[in-house]
């Protein structure tokens, strides 16, 4: 957590706490999850797969790179 965690928590009066771990934390999903959701998840996994893979009407592809921003956080 950062220093901002640390003054929002002095600010509204509430306990701060800051865990540290020794290890990096994995940032992408293991190679067998799309496969083990897609058995776990039929249902689920297609529902995904028709709202987020929208295919550019011309080439087919999907235009997942068109989704808007993240809102800012502070």
């Amino acid at each position: 957590m950062s220093k901002e965690g640390w003054n929002l928590a002095e600010l509204f009066h509430v306990r701060c706490v800051v865990v540290a771990a020794p290890y990096v934390v994995p940032y992408s999903a293991p190679s067998s999850f799309e496969r083990r959701f897609k058995k776990n998840i039929p249902i689920l996994y297609k529902y995904l797969q028709r709202v987020l893979t929208h295919g550019d009407p011309i080439t087919g592809l999907p235009t997942t790179h068109d989704w808007a921003p993240s809102p800012l956080l502070l």
